[in-house]
């Protein structure tokens, strides 16, 4: 009886092995959203999936691991209040207000501990009016652990497109942020 309970829990591991092997794929190449509406050049060197679960992701990329560094672009409805803050968005918002409802969103986030906007201005992204916007804020574990993030914020359509990339900041923020930016910058957003 406890042999085939054995087997079938090696050969469902390793089927669980092989598929997480396959939704890893190499950088240094232009990936597209799930829903075709957005693309970005995703740095050589790194690695990136659009596999994330509905809701949390569109793109999903990394140099040495999500915990050491992690690009990521999510979309939000508009019709939709943001999830920390409750706030509501709308088209024709300035970049000014748009990154501090973002700003605002962020500090709601009860797992990002004193949170503090370092940088917020205006930029275009993909021919489209947006903001950059970089806060640092520190983790429970481990204690004194200081997190950077920078976004790339602009509303197309009917949603807010967020870019963003988080990586501690003593080390992984100021040697990967350039690369983050070049990504950036090859933003590319459709409405819908």
């Amino acid at each position: 009886m406890r042999t085939p309970i054995l087997k079938l829990t090696a050969a469902f591991a390793f089927l669980l092995a092989l598929a997480g092997c396959q939704i890893w794929r190499p950088g240094g190449v232009t990936a597209k959203s799930k829903d075709g509406l957005a693309s970005i050049s995703v740095p050589a060197g790194w690695v990136f999936t659009t596999a994330a679960p509905a809701g949390k992701s569109d793109l999903l990329a990394t140099k040495d691991g999500a915990l050491l560094q992690c690009m990521t672009l999510k979309h939000h409805d508009l019709k939709d209040p943001l999830p920390n803050s409750k706030r509501t968005l709308k088209g024709g918002q300035s970049a000014f207000e748009l990154a501090e409802a973002v700003a605002d969103d962020l500090r709601a986030n009860r797992e990002m501990l004193a949170l503090k906007a370092i940088e917020s201005m205006p930029v275009e992204i993909g021919g489209h009016s947006g903001f950059r916007l970089v806060v640092e804020y520190g983790v429970a574990h481990p204690t004194g652990l200081k997190i950077r993030e920078a976004h790339y914020g602009v509303i197309v359509g009917t949603r807010l497109y967020d870019l963003s990339f988080a990586a501690p900041a003593r080390h992984y923020f100021g040697r990967d942020l350039p690369a983050f930016d070049a990504a950036a910058k090859s933003l590319q957003i459709s409405a819908q």
